[in-house]
């Protein structure tokens, strides 16, 4: 009888501690997420007031417009692009490059294969991984924006959403509330914890 009543102990007391820790981990991702959504719609709300391209941990956030990356990533995507130096891209990286001339539209395509010019300079000849044939133009240096680091689906649609006024408030006001009401749960859950203990530790008293 006494076995398994210890047996019975062990295990709540380690169910109890598997919870804890999902618990402890599931409020470590939830406040990454939102950390992370704070730190984005900032980002998006500096673009707003001083201009210039959207900005997040070293990299440009750009939204894909069209298929031609299908299926690496989809229209709607939003890409994070990080500059580098032309001299670390290689075959198999996906870049966002300027147009050709002065053409300020961007285009994002892989790297299929690397060229010099008869001045030294590298060039890069790119390809839509949902095209059947190259680019028609090579790629210099000095056109390359960066390399893209992560892709995540359908947030481009967020990043339009979040340029617009109503976009800006909304997401500021949700991650704020969230963050508001996770701190409230914390204290709630001390609150009832201390409670607790100090209810067990008058019943020891009387029992004693």
């Amino acid at each position: 009888m006494e076995n398994k009543l210890n047996t019975d102990c062990k295990q709540k007391n380690s169910s109890s501690g598997f919870q804890k820790v999902l618990k402890i981990v599931g409020n470590i991702i939830f406040a990454c997420i939102v950390l992370l959504a704070i730190v984005v719609v900032f980002s998006l709300a500096q673009f707003r007031i001083m201009g210039g391209q959207p900005k997040i941990l070293g990299n440009y956030m750009f939204i894909v417009l069209s298929g031609s990356m299908n299926p690496t990533f989809d229209a709607r995507s939003m890409v994070f692009v990080k500059p580098i130096d032309s001299e670390q891209i290689k075959e198999g990286d996906i870049i966002t490059f300027r147009g050709q001339g002065s053409s300020e539209s961007l285009t994002t395509h892989r790297v299929v294969e690397i060229r010099e010019t008869p001045t030294g300079e590298r060039e890069f000849v790119t390809k839509g991984d949902a095209n059947d044939v190259n680019d028609p133009y090579p790629i210099s240096a000095e056109k390359v924006v960066g390399r893209v680091t992560i892709a995540i689906p359908y947030l481009g649609a967020l990043l339009s959403y979040a340029q617009t006024k109503q976009g800006i408030m909304i997401l500021l006001i949700i991650p704020g509330g969230l963050l508001i009401l996770l701190q409230i749960h914390r204290i709630f859950s001390l609150l009832m914890q201390a409670k607790r203990e100090k209810t067990e530790g008058k019943s020891e008293i009387i029992k004693s």
